[in-house]
């Protein structure tokens, strides 16, 4: 079994994309986002499972777009912008 804290703050940290881990079904990656602050364009190669820890983010593909406040959960299939 492996476990990660995702609450644990990492306030004056921010170091970029952290891998968790990486398998050929998906990969865990920690985003610490600054209010604001954009990830830009992406295309999942794996399956993605995105939550939302703290505050809330903004997901666009293509026409679509939703909202996501601190306990949502969503899977991006791969290839999915």
């Amino acid at each position: 079994m492996q476990r990660w804290d995702l609450t644990a703050s990492s306030e004056g940290d921010r170091t970029g994309p952290r891998v968790l881990f990486s398998s050929p079904e998906a990969r865990g990656v920690v985003l610490d986002l600054a209010p604001e602050e954009e990830m830009g364009d992406h295309r999942v190669r794996e399956r993605a499972i995105l939550q939302v820890v703290r505050g809330s983010i903004t997901l666009t593909c293509g026409a679509d777009a939703a909202t996501c406040a601190a306990g949502s959960l969503v899977v991006l299939e791969p290839g999915e912008p």
